[in-house]
């Protein structure tokens, strides 16, 4: 799945006329699109209701073939969550990234930079604030006067599953619309679509399956590409099982890789636990806690289990009085490894 589009992108709809079961939406941000003067919008729904995909398609109505030059996309998310972590990966914020600032510091000179830039062939361009309930209230702060020094040439959206999470400076500022849970009865059609478009089999049990993949459409398309590319015959069993996958936390996917280096006796293993815990971010104690649902999933005896816990109340304990979570941590994962793969 590494090496090809995310479904999530390939059926994406790129315009308003191939968004399914939004009409309502989609005519009132038509008309503000066809007013010729986009106000600033604050765009509110539960998760997965297609609150990115709507303000997408707005961009490729508003700018067709110009849409790169004049529309930038912020995920707040990653920004204030991920934070130093997420911006030593992003070479966009490479002009703004300074290791020494703080990272709403960072977040401010983007937006000023992004919204100072001079629009291509249009009136005005775009910021698009998604996830926009993790921003802080220093960053709204600065967003509100931002907003009032670039109005004739730039436009905001926001995009939240929390509508009173943002400040009311910025509320009053826009147009407000709620996208409200895609129709449960589309979705399955959707999904059953796509795979005919792909020529993936699937069986009546999990065509059943499928239609009790309700109201999330992302997290469906997400479960039937992961189940194609695991089963060559989409069955109930291939349904059930991605679920499972795509219900893993991130971290619980840095484990599984890291608990197969142990299990190989990679030479890597330290190197992976630096990235874990240095470059991801993840403190000893969220480590630990994977680690103990990683070992409770595994098919081991309870005596090693508990052995296994024992290890891991030692190197907790030390894990608060320590000063460096890694090095800790290393030490439990080498006697882990010893002690369960040799």
């Amino acid at each position: 799945m590494d090496d090809e589009i995310l479904w999530t992108e390939k059926y994406r709809p790129k315009r308003f006329d191939e968004v399914v079961g939004q009409e309502r939406v989609v005519g009132r941000l038509r008309r503000l699109v066809e007013s010729k003067n986009l106000p600033h919008i604050l765009i509110s729904g539960p998760k997965g209701c297609g609150k990115t995909m709507l303000v997408l398609a707005l961009a490729n109505e508003l700018y067709d073939n110009s849409v790169a030059d004049n529309f930038t996309i912020l995920n707040a998310s990653d920004f204030f969550n991920l934070g130093k972590s997420y911006l030593d990966k992003e070479a966009r914020f490479s002009r703004f990234y300074k290791k020494d600032e703080s990272v709403v510091s960072i977040f401010k000179e983007s937006i000023k930079k992004y919204a100072s830039i001079v629009p291509f062939n249009v009136d005005y361009k775009l910021i698009f604030i998604d996830n926009a309930e993790n921003l802080r209230q220093d960053a709204q702060d600065a967003l509100r006067r931002i907003m009032e020094r670039y109005s004739n040439t730039c436009r905001f959206i926001f995009a939240t599953t929390s509508k009173s999470s943002i400040i009311s400076p910025i509320r009053s500022r826009c147009v407000d619309i709620f996208v409200p849970k895609l129709d449960k009865s589309l979705v399955p059609s959707i999904l059953l679509n796509i795979l005919d478009k792909e020529g993936i089999e699937v069986t009546k049990d999990g065509i059943d399956s499928i239609k009790g993949l309700l109201y999330d459409i992302e997290f469906g398309i997400n479960v039937i590409q992961l189940a194609a590319n695991e089963y060559e015959v989409i069955d109930s069993d291939a349904i059930r099982y991605s679920i499972k996958e795509m219900e893993k936390s991130e971290l619980d996917i840095w484990m599984d890789k890291l608990f197969g280096r142990l299990e190989k006796n990679d030479a890597k293993i330290k190197e992976e636990i630096e990235r874990i815990t240095l470059m991801e971010g993840y403190d000893g104690k969220e480590i630990i806690e994977a680690t103990i649902k990683k070992l409770n999933e595994m098919k081991i005896s309870e005596r090693k289990k508990a052995i296994a816990t024992l290890l891991i109340s030692d190197i907790d304990y030390d894990l608060t009085r320590g000063k460096y979570d890694f090095i800790h941590l290393e030490r439990l994962f080498l006697k882990i490894k010893t002690f369960l793969f040799s």
